[in-house]
């Protein structure tokens, strides 16, 4: 146990700003221990410090460099992260590792290690520590998530903007087979189409075959009409010209008025007068 305000036994070395799971923020001291400090955590002591109503426990502090990797870029452009992401550090515990940078000290009072028992407990002390070995994970995962989408926004190249496709509308259309177009049978000159019957009745049917048979022969029908020439079309009558001109409508005739209901009473009576 050594004392805090002892400077020969408490060299320091800065504050470490710590996070520990589940816990608020806080500071922790670190040191540089001493030959002898060093040496006591070598034969499997602990070295702890007592400073005031508090025991200060440590653990190692290992200062290092994150190394870039193919798919990371560390040179941000805000400062902050620039100067400090890639500069990180992990913890060793309960007891420092002879190669730590520097150690930190975990500060408790002194009835939280007491409790109700006389015996000294260092079971709060060493839960922040593995509190802090937790969080460095996540931190280490989010420093190089950071690292990758910076890599990635920069030699990512801009997406290939693609030619716009034609509404569903057209294509549907343009697919759809076109319709068929029905066939016509072809007709026989009575109008009857080809490969059926102009009548239903056998007997009749026989007697065309009959007189089909004959008109081969040369025989003539015996009830069969001079073919007439065909009459000419009649032409279209023709339409004249619309005029240059709209006709000339002569004016309409004035209107003789009733002379009391033109002049009134006293034209009529100076009318009277002149003729007297």
């Amino acid at each position: 146990m050594f004392l805090a305000k002892d400077p020969l036994q408490f060299a320091r070395c800065g504050k470490l700003p710590v996070a520990p799971r589940g816990r608020d923020r806080d500071v922790h001291a670190t040191v540089a221990p001493t030959e002898q400090q060093l040496a006591i955590i070598a034969a499997g002591g602990g070295v702890y410090w007592l400073d005031g109503q508090q025991v200060l426990v440590p653990y190692g502090v290992h200062n290092f460099t994150h190394t870039p990797r193919d798919d990371e870029d560390w040179n941000f452009t805000d400062w902050r992260r620039r100067k400090e992401w890639h500069k990180d550090w992990r913890i060793s515990h309960p007891v420092p590792e002879p190669d730590a940078t520097r150690w930190g000290l975990v500060p408790l009072a002194l009835h939280q290690m007491t409790s109700t028992k006389a015996t000294f407990s260092l079971t709060e002390a060493r839960d922040i520590m593995q509190r802090l070995e937790d969080v460095q994970r996540a931190r280490w995962r989010r420093r190089r998530a950071d690292a990758r989408e910076l890599h990635a926004a920069r030699h990512t190249p801009p997406p290939q903007h693609p030619a716009p496709s034609p509404p569903a509308s057209d294509v549907a259309a343009s697919e759809r087979p076109a319709p068929a177009t029905p066939a016509v049978p072809e007709t026989s000159p009575s109008g009857t189409p080809a490969g059926e019957s102009p009548c239903l009745d056998p007997a009749i049917e026989r007697t065309g075959a009959s007189e089909n048979t004959s008109a081969a022969l040369g025989a003539p029908a015996p009830d069969a009409e001079p073919v007439r020439p065909a009459a000419p079309p009649t032409p279209a009558p023709a339409v004249p010209p619309p005029p240059a001109h709209p006709p000339h409508m002569p004016p309409a005739p004035a209107t003789t008025e009733d002379p009391v209901r033109r002049g009134g009473l006293r034209g009529v009576l100076r009318r009277f007068l002149g003729r007297r």
